[in-house]
């Protein structure tokens, strides 16, 4: 007979969970999973471990849970549960309490699965049906070393159930290993691999008994414990007697009762001298010049809220970055952009992308670029044989070299055998710059590999018989045809906006072998610089073709505000200048994540912006909208004066002002909220990232008002918040860096308007009215350090770059020659700035 469970203890993430399930199982399910757990070194079943199936892996453990047992004598069970797809399954065998094998997830019975302790690594079982049971669901467990000691408060009372985490890898990385819980000695027994070392601390959040107690991490044999995960000490294993003594935190913000009694500081306000700066915030800053008084005015420096005595309060000078302890010291705020004009300034932002919308009937297709790139409208339907378009050109900028052109394109058919790319047949259509004019014409072209080679076959601009190349007006209308025969031949047709014919050519490519269902689009595109705006006012496309003759019928007429998902495979992103002087941001995702984005060209210490979420916004099912103002901010371990060349973004610190609104089971009718967070990406392309810091804001938010959301750092501290629209309302959270601070890998600066589809669908629109920045550039001619300041440490830097020392490789801040690299000009330059 298998044991019910009528408690369970539950490992998720970095906590423990003791939740009762005291007739859990009283009704009797109609299919059935059974199998083993046995030990690996020794083939013996394993008695009283807990088998857990859950209905997706890496959640919520207790959201997540199907059903749980408990092996009985010989290491099997026997659990029933729902029918279903599939399940995950894993066990913990610390349910017994001498147990010293290590938990797993199953990953599936073949010979090289042998289970996991990462939930990402996790398999789902074959479907689980009535009619046949799933067995040989099976674990085999390896054997772990054990960490053991007490945890109690300072008075040496054991903290009952309060649980131990385990973690390895770098500090603060917090990459979890395994968890357990302490008994009502306060003794607790913790299972891990051996042959390595770990961090270790205490997550009082386990037992409702003791939340009111601040965590620590294990800071070495003579340590008495550290809030700071940078302070934590390598444990060896397997070890006893390590333990923790922990004080209260009676209100909750991070110091605890002790400390703040001697700092004097009330242990019942996070807040003591009212200032709107936690206390834990200023007793890291103050360190021991706490109880100084810098400006003499009888009021400790910890308990001052104009600490240097200007007159200006040390809220204030937190929020644009200044000094509290040097007076005037504050930067003076100014107007960046008002997006007074109908584009973006090219000069202040380095966003690629301007408009990409439907208004009043026309698709907006605008774009400038530093570099090549381009913006594209992608039919769902990739088998049309035809697309005709009647579009307008509005304005480009840029020579040759700046390339700036609309057209129409597609790949359509295989002149291989192969299955992949080489060999795929691209046709397109164009209209690009000829001085004042716009000159259309056509292209036939072959990718040769796999890599997306492209090779033109033929191609002309339209021209009469005479040579003389067709040329278009700006701001004219016009229409355009692509027509696919379906074998290898094409029909590009130009025609003024009565439909009469100006210019047309059939055109044969090699022969075909056979069809594909390529991408099928209309596109604006530019480089160096170049910039291009057009409107499609209609969009036709045509299936097939009778007696030499495409059946066009119309596909889009863009009389809706948003791009529809049955037509069109790119979701809408728009980016635009409104008339009414905002800046529109507007992500829509269907499934997916997309996102909208404006970089300032600058890096500067301090940028508010002020935003509105509009009520048109629609979020529904798991998607999340998210506006946000984000900066990439210095780097922990790479670039100048770190002695290590850089890796990407890897060490870099990123941070965001955010406002997010979601709807989920739990709000249904939807939720917004105000978030400020730190990260530390932990590789070169930002794949992942550890959290160093994160909090909520309390300022309800809604659609249609107005907020203004900032973030500064000066070097020293970082400051993220929030105004209510007239700035009647203020609240700010501040993070400290912990590590040395380096320039980062590329500073910057955007606000992001995103939507997380999920496998929903959503759209937000966010309208920004205004950015206003403080202090200067950190990024100038000859600052090789980005410190702020030209100096002989550049120039020192400058010429060390030419020995490939102190992480300098490819850097390019501080260029002085426009040549992209730092060495010996730049040296040059400063030292004549320094006579000077």
């Amino acid at each position: 007979m298998h044991r019910k469970l009528n408690h369970i203890l539950v490992c998720c993430g970095t906590a423990m969970f003791f939740v009762s399930l005291q007739g859990a199982t009283s009704t009797l399910q109609a299919a059935v999973i059974s199998g083993a757990v046995t030990s690996s070194s020794t083939g013996d079943g394993v008695s009283g471990a807990c088998v857990y199936v859950l209905k997706e892996t890496c959640g919520d453990f207790l959201e997540t849970m199907a059903g749980v047992t408990q092996t009985i004598s010989d290491g099997t069970y026997q659990l029933d549960v729902s029918p279903a797809d599939g399940y995950y399954l894993s066990v913990n065998p610390g349910c017994e309490p001498d147990t010293v094998l290590l938990p797993e997830y199953w990953t599936g019975n073949g010979p090289e699965d042998n289970g996991s302790s990462d939930c990402s690594e996790a398999v789902a079982t074959p479907p689980v049906t009535t009619e046949f049971p799933l067995t040989g669901i099976n674990f085999s467990l390896d054997s772990g070393v054990v960490i053991e000691g007490y945890i109690r408060d300072t008075m040496g009372a054991p903290l009952s159930w309060v649980c131990v985490n385990a973690y390895a890898g770098e500090k603060c990385d917090h990459n979890w290993v395994n968890s357990t819980s302490a008994n009502d000695t306060g003794y607790y027994r913790l299972i891990v691999p051996g042959q390595q070392q770990y961090f270790l601390n205490t997550n009082t959040n386990c037992s409702s008994e003791h939340d009111e107690f601040l965590d620590e991490y294990w800071d070495g044999p003579e340590g008495d414990g550290t809030t700071k995960c940078y302070d934590a000490e390598l444990t060896d294993v397997p070890v006893s007697n390590i333990n923790f003594q922990l004080d209260k935190d009676t209100d909750s913000d991070g110091l605890s009762d002790t400390v703040e009694n001697q700092l004097g500081l009330l242990i019942d306000n996070q807040d003591s001298d009212g200032d709107g700066i936690g206390d834990s915030i200023e007793a890291a800053y103050w360190a021991a010049d706490y109880d100084e008084d810098i400006d003499d005015d009888g009021t400790r420096n910890i308990d001052d809220t104009d600490a240097d005595g200007d007159g200006i309060s040390d809220i204030e000078e937190f929020t644009y970055g200044s000094d509290i302890r040097v007076a005037n010291s504050e930067p003076v705020l100014r107007l960046y952009e008002d997006f007074s004009t109908g584009t973006v300034d090219s000069a202040k932002f380095k966003s690629s992308q301007i408009t990409r919308e439907t208004t009043n009937g026309d698709l907006h297709l605008g774009f400038i670029s530093p570099s090549k790139d381009s913006m594209e409208a992608t039919l769902k339907d990739n088998t049309v044989k035809g697309m005709k378009v009647s579009f307008t050109i509005d304005s480009l900028t840029g020579d040759y070299d700046g390339a700036p052109y609309f057209g129409l394109d597609g790949n359509y058919y295989n002149d291989t055998a192969s299955s992949g790319v080489t060999g795929t047949i691209m046709a397109g259509l164009y209209v690009e710059r000829d001085g004042d004019l716009l000159t259309p014409g056509y292209y036939i072209g072959r990718f040769t590999d796999e890599n997306w080679t492209y090779s033109n076959i033929t191609g002309s601009v339209f021209g009469d018989s005479q040579g003389v190349p067709l040329q278009l007006a700006i701001g004219t209308s016009y229409q355009a045809s692509l027509v696919w025969d379906g074998d290898h031949g094409f029909t590009f047709t130009i025609l003024d906006n009565a439909g009469n014919i100006l210019a047309e050519n059939t055109v044969s490519g090699p022969a075909a072998i056979a069809a594909i269902s390529g991408d099928r689009r209309a596109r604006v595109r530019a480089r160096n610089g170049g910039q291009i705006a057009a409107r499609i006012h209609d969009f036709y496309t045509a299936g097939e073709i009778l007696n030499g003759v495409p059946q066009f019928t119309l596909l889009d007429d863009f009389t809706s505000s948003l791009l529809s998902s049955v037509k069109w495979k790119m979701p809408e992103m728009v980016l635009e200048v409104t008339p009414e002087h905002d800046l529109r941001l507007l992500s829509q995702s269907f499934g997916d994540t997309q996102s909208t984005r404006l970089k300032l060209a600058e890096k500067l210490p301090y940028v508010e912006v002020r935003v509105r979420i509009d009520e048109q916004s629609v979020i529904s099912g798991d998607a999340q909208g998210r506006m946000r103002l984000a900066s990439y901010l210095y780097n922990d371990s790479h670039g100048p004066g770190s002695g290590n060349s850089y890796n990407g973004h890897e060490g870099d610190y990123w941070a965001k002002v955010m406002l997010e609104y979601v709807k989920t089971n739990e709000y249904p009718e939807g939720r917004f909220r105000a978030q400020f967070y730190v990260t530390r990406v932990l590789d070169a392309d930002f794949s992942s990232d550890a959290q160093q810091y994160s909090t909520d804001f309390t300022m309800p938010i809604s659609f249609n008002a107005e907020y203004i959301l900032h973030l500064g750092f000066n070097g020293e501290v970082l400051v993220g918040g929030i105004y209510s629209g007239d700035k009647s309302q203020h609240e700010i959270a501040v993070y400290m860096p912990t590590t040395d601070v380096y320039p980062g890998f590329n500073p910057s600066t955007e606000v992001i308007s995103r939507v997380r589809g999920n496998g929903t669908t959503g759209m937000l629109q966010v309208f920004v009215d205004e950015i206003k920045v403080a202090g200067e550039s950190l990024e100038k001619e000859g600052d090789v350090n980005v410190d702020g300041s030209v100096d002989l440490k550049d120039a020192i830097l400058s010429l060390k770059t030419l020995t490939g020392s102190s992480g300098y490789d490819s850097w390019t801040k501080g260029d002085a020659d426009g040549d992209g690299r730092i060495g010996l000009p730049e040296a040059v330059f400063i030292l004549d700035a320094l006579k000077q």
